[in-house]
């Protein structure tokens, strides 16, 4: 995988990809409004850049199994708290994110008000995989 020619590279030097000066002026002059979000140590990294993307006013699309921690529990919770803050935005898994990326039809899951999803340490793996 590598970038096509002309397509803008941005490198992330910091827990959350708006971090960088060249992100946001970028999405906003190519008039973006929904960010596909994946990446490593969910509760961290992903999370800080989500919870940025969210206050700068983008929609997220956070793509579950795209995303990675130090423990399968640490990377589920992280990913329901996410979830919990994605009012207006949507979880999915890769096939699905491909899908809507190829103009196709998916269904996702939509955080259709904040703090939809209650769980404990006995429900969320259920919580996770009905994501």
């Amino acid at each position: 995988m590598a970038p096509a020619p002309g397509e803008t590279v941005i490198i992330k030097n910091d827990a959350t990809a708006f971090c960088e000066r060249d992100l946001l002026p970028a999405l906003r002059k190519a008039d973006i409004e929904w960010l596909i979000v994946a990446g490593v140590w969910t509760e961290a990294c992903v999370a800080a850049s989500v919870r940025d993307a969210i206050a700068e006013g983008f929609h997220v699309l956070l793509v579950k199994d795209a995303c990675g921690s130090g423990t399968i529990a640490m990377h589920e919770t992280a990913i329901l708290n996410l979830a919990n803050r994605l009012y207006g935005g949507a979880v999915a898994d890769t096939s699905r994110a491909c899908a809507l990326m190829a103009g196709q039809r998916a269904e996702v899951w939509v955080g259709e008000r904040p703090a939809p999803i209650l769980f404990d340490y006995e429900t969320a793996r259920g919580a996770y995989q009905s994501l």
